[in-house]
């Protein structure tokens, strides 16, 4: 019987690497068999740390009688290995250096060089340049030696082993020029002028060789090899000239390179581009395009990678000026295009072409404007470079007449609405508004780097292209003019530049007596212009605008998200929606002004968004309703039901759409926050969203998770008491806490729902099944010592001991601590005090603080969870953490760090008055363990009363609150403020008065000690005098006159 070898998964061990084995098991993993796979997959990676592992892919590759798959997963293997395991030189996982020396022996060999298979030599030569990454230069210091010595010795008589070799070299260089390790780049550097020297002579003679026979009126077929390799050079050369020199116009080499590749471009390439009947086959017409695109980025990328060098090149600011007019003459092929690209993903070379010379334009220009401050040193010949190209781009550039030139030509040939953009918007809608909104559009598009470009030049040379500009604008307009194409361009000047043009354009006067006019007319076309108008006012907005145009702002934007007018199409209502988000952004919006038309808005773009199918315009729309949402405010009640109503059908057709589902609970939150105690009937259907979105457990749903708990908490926040009235689903959602805490432990969100709810309904969280889960989860989170997640911790456990006080009085108190030590809550924290006393009164000088110890607002954190333990119940308090403190106290060591904490200050005064409220209070045990404290007890007075009772207002601390004191808030306040403003006025530390309370234990502190006599003769006479004194002088001082 025959067993499949890939079928049964055994250790490495067992199945010894060997060349059938592997060959075996690369079968197995390229198979469609999902269990193969598998087994196979686990087998190589058992493999990598063997020994001829990598020589023997290496051999699987070179073997071309093995199956195409077979091989290509061979290359896989040996690159992934080279990322885990090449570098590496002591690990068990290390590549054996005799098999790293047998695999860079043959990777420059022959047959190592003549692969057919383009992909499969792709592949090759990322792996080859990853070792060279690795090895070059101090173990393979020969590499490029030996690479150009095979370049030179193929170009001629082997063109396939020519071509990999001049690919390899392209991928070294890529490779090395993105090294972090200097050494790399310095490797490559010195090695640059040679490799120029023999890969620029060759590209030089390929091109010329085609060029002539070109010309001479040969057949281009034969040709079209060497252009096709000569492409090769050509990417290798650009990625030289930029990494491989670090001051290139400093070479004599790359000078005349430079000088031929202008050549290159503009006689011997660009003449064919613009004489379309050229007798070119059309594979060598798109070889030709692509030498184009590649010498035009070598220009655009040294113009704005290394700018000082490429003015002082040979010819450069000439070169580009004479670009510049090239992308101004095929801008009308450009404008007159119907198709979006040539049948190229990338465009047609025209549009790259344009797109170049703008960019190098503007590289050119900005290192006047936006000079680039450097960090490294500068020799005085740097400074001198940099200040002649300054001087050279003034001279050649910054000249009034071309400034205004430029101006008028990105306006009148690079701002137009194409034949392109009209197809497009018909017949794509969605897409083409989307597109057009796309931030960094500009690296790619040539009207966003137009548009970036201009604002460029009208920043920086104001008093010389405004005036023009707006004599233009002001003829043009108007709405009896009806040229529509140049009226959009002028309408995005204007807005692009609105914060230039402030002071010198009444946009005001613009608004009312043009834009008002033009988007009520009907013209054929004239959607363009209304597209435009949402577009300008929504630039001008935010910048200048007056008060009383705010009210024309939104009858305009209601008109244009009007489907009914067959003008506004989806496009314009797009549009419209996206930039109102702008709009109402603004500072400057008023609510009053808005709420007239916020009806009618909101139903529009509700339907606008019912209409479209895109995900990510769905989206910016929603973004939209949020902020203007929380925009209106209270003014959003009688529209929030329909709002809630329109949201809830995608919720459920978002179905794995994360994005949709998060902006969904976003909206809802500012709903919630915006109509506050009138959300009551939504609650229940929030509640459910958010139940629904945190029952998800499944990686990357964060932002999901996030904006659930935001939810959540807005929902609580607004939760009427009594509780009874709550939702179902509310009670559900305290079954989870302990789940959402242990997945966001460092989120305040949940910790900080979970004490709204001690608040709103105690007995939901107190309940058996509920509170101790919840603290089972808090205590395995005892030890994580980040502040944030200690204050939100003990913040919950006090919230819950309050909450056991006051439904349940002592017995509540005693529930709560006795979970809080079967949890493990207060055991980890008592070993942290005890940890931190132990490191105070340790004796030796080299003390180091225990990693489970506790100090600064960490322990004060700790302290004051106690104190409000003691608060609640000081018998609970000793019951559970010293059980026979009557017979024998155990803990005289929380007592010392507990008085010296509090003796040394604490940052917070409320936190000073409950731990001495608490100390305070241990007095009403009588128990000799406090009684024997009384001089600790009066330095902690002393300290405490002086620094909380003010001079001006003696006979309380300034933390006591009467009850003529508790005022209600002047603005309205939510139900959950409410709740917690009661909660602060009920707070021992401003319902209790410090002064009276310690009088009132101290009278009382001798009958339970067993009479006056007793306590003065066996306790007060163990207080130093000095103590006493001081004490007592600032306790009469404290109650003020009597």
């Amino acid at each position: 019987m025959q067993v499949e070898f890939s079928a049964i998964e055994v250790p490495g061990e067992a199945n010894p690497l060997s060349e059938a084995s592997l060959h075996h098991v690369l079968r197995s993993a390229s198979s469609s068999d999902t269990t193969q796979i598998r087994s196979g997959t686990l087998q190589l990676e058992q493999w990598q740390s063997a020994k001829s592992f990598f020589p023997m892919l290496q051999s699987v590759y070179l073997n071309r009688n093995l199956p195409r798959e077979v091989r290509h997963l061979a290359l896989i293997q040996f690159s992934n290995g080279i990322d885990k395991c090449w570098r590496r030189t002591t690990s068990s996982s290390a590549v054996d250096k005799e098999d790293k020396e047998i695999v860079r022996s043959r990777l420059l060999q022959a047959d190592s060089l003549s692969e057919p298979d383009q992909r499969l030599a792709f592949q090759y030569a990322i792996i080859v340049a990853k070792i060279a990454r690795v090895l070059y230069p101090n173990e393979w210091p020969d590499l490029f030696k030996d690479l150009l010595h095979i370049i030179r010795a193929t170009a001629q008589s082997e063109p396939l082993v020519f071509s990999r070799s001049l690919l390899i070299l392209l991928r070294i260089i890529k490779e090395l020029s993105t090294a972090r390790l200097a050494r790399s780049k310095t490797a490559l550097q010195a090695m640059a002028p040679e490799i120029l020297a023999v890969v620029g002579q060759l590209y030089v003679e390929k091109v010329q060789s085609w060029h002539s026979s070109l010309a001479a009126g040969g057949n281009d077929t034969g040709a079209v090899q060497g252009l096709d390799s000569g492409l090769l050079a050509i990417k290798t050369l650009r990625r030289l000239l930029i990494h491989g020199f670090e001051d290139p116009h400093r070479e004599k080499q790359v000078q005349d390179f430079w000088t031929t590749a202008q050549s290159l471009f503009a006689e011997t390439f660009l003449p064919i581009i613009q004489h379309q009947d050229a007798p070119l086959s059309p594979e060598a017409r798109k070889l030709v395009e692509q030498h184009i695109r590649q010498l035009s980025k070598l220009f655009a990328t040294m113009a704005a990678g290394k700018p000082v060098a490429f003015v002082i090149l040979p010819n450069s600011l000439p070169f580009v000026l004479n670009w510049w007019n090239l992308a101004v003459q095929l801008a009308d092929t450009w404008i007159s295009m119907t198709e979006p690209v040539d049948g190229d993903p990338k465009g047609s070379v025209i549009e790259h072409l344009i797109l170049k010379a703008l960019q190098t334009v503007r590289s050119c220009l900005r290192m006047i404007f936006y000079p680039i401050k450097s960090l490294k040193f500068q020799q005085a010949e740097d400074k001198e470079d940099k200040a002649n190209a300054l001087a050279a781009v003034r001279s050649h550039m910054l000249v009034d007449t071309l400034l205004q030139e430029m101006v008028g030509n990105l306006l009148q040939k690079f701002f137009l609405f194409r034949e392109v953009d009209r197809v497009l918007w018909e017949t794509e809608p969605d897409e083409w508004e989307r597109n057009e909104e796309i931030e960094e559009g500009w690296e790619f598009l040539i009207r966003p780097c137009a548009e970036k470009l201009f604002l460029d030049l009208v920043k920086n040379c104001r008093e010389v292209v405004i005036e023009p500009l707006l004599t233009v604008f002001h003829q043009i307009a108007a709405p009896t003019n009806e040229n529509i194409q140049l009226k959009d361009a002028l309408y995005n000047a204007v807005g692009i530049a609105a914060d230039v043009l402030t002071d010198k354009l009444d946009f005001d006067s613009f608004l009312r007596n043009t834009l008002t006019v033009e988007v009520n007319l009907q013209n054929p076309g004239y959607k363009v212009i209304r597209r435009r108008i949402a577009v300008v006012i929504s630039q001008w907005a935010p910048v200048k605008m007056d008060a009383s145009s705010w009210p024309l702002v939104y009858e305009i934007f209601q008109h244009l998200l009007d489907p009914s007018d067959a003008l506004n199409d989806q496009v314009v209502r797009l549009t419209a929606g996206r930039k109102f988000a702008q709009v109402m952004d603004c500072w400057e919006a008023r609510t009053e002004d808005f709420v007239p038309y916020s009806g009618t808005i909101l139903q529009r773009l509700s339907g606008l968004i019912q209409e479209i199918d895109s995900l990510d315009t769905q989206l910016a729309l929603l973004a939209t309703l949020t902020q203007i949402v929380g925009h209106l405010g209270p003014y959003l009640t009688p529209f929030a039901r329909d709002l809630v109503m329109f949201l809830s059908p995608f919720w459920g057709a978002a179905g794995d759409e994360w994005a949709m589902k998060t902006q969904i609970l976003v909206l809802l939150t500012a709903i919630i926050g915006a109509i506050q105690s009138e959300s009551c009937d939504f609650h229940a259907d929030c509640l459910g969203l958010v139940l629904d979105a945190l029952s998800s457990d499944e990686d990357g749903r964060i932002a999901i998770h996030e904006d659930a708990m935001i939810l959540w908490d807005a929902v609580v926040e607004q939760m009427p008491s009594p509780p009874h009235q709550s939702p179902g689903v509310f009670f559900e959602l305290a079954a989870i806490f302990p789940t959402v805490i242990k997945r966001y432990p460092d989120q305040p969100y949940p910790w900080g729902i979970a004490e709204k709810y001690l608040l709103l309904s105690p007995e939901t969280i107190l309940k058996d099944e509920v509170r101790h889960p919840l603290l089972e989860t808090v205590g395995s989170y005892m030890e994580m010592m980040h502040h944030d997640v200690v204050h939100s911790r003990c913040q919950l456990m006090s919230a819950m001991i309050s909450a056991g006080e006051r439904i349940g009085g002592e017995p509540g108190v005693r529930a709560i601590a006795q979970d809080l030590m079967s949890t493990n809550c207060l055991p980890v924290l008592m070993h942290a005090l005890h940890g931190s006393w132990e490191w105070k009164h340790e004796a030796s000088a080299l003390r180091t603080m225990p990693k489970h110890a506790v100090a600064g607002r960490d322990e004060t954190e700790y302290l004051s969870l106690l104190a409000r333990l003691v608060m609640a119940s000081p018998t609970v308090f000793l019951e559970t953490l010293c059980p026979s403190f009557r017979e024998k106290f155990e803990l005289d060591w929380l007592l010392d760090e507990w008085f010296e904490h509090v003796s040394d200050g604490i940052e917070f005064p409320a936190d000073d008055k409950l731990m001495a409220l608490a100390l305070t209070r241990l007095l009403e045990t009588g128990a000799p363990f406090i009684l024997g404290r009384l001089q600790d007890l009066m330095t902690m007075w002393t300290s405490v009363l002086g620094r909380l009772v003010d001079e001006t207002a003696l006979g309380a601390d300034s933390l006591y609150w009467t009850e003529a004191q508790h005022h209600e808030p002047d603005v309205p306040e939510s139900a959950g403020e409410r709740r917690a403003r009661e909660k602060t006025y009920a707070d021992p530390i401003h319902a209790i008065n410090l002064v009276t309370f310690i009088k009132a234990h101290l009278d009382v502190a001798p009958q339970l000690a067993g009479g006056q006599d007793a306590f003065n003769g066996e306790w007060l006479a163990r207080v130093e005098s000095v103590v006493l004194k001081e004490f007592t002088e600032v306790l009469t001082r404290c109650m003020g006159p009597q």
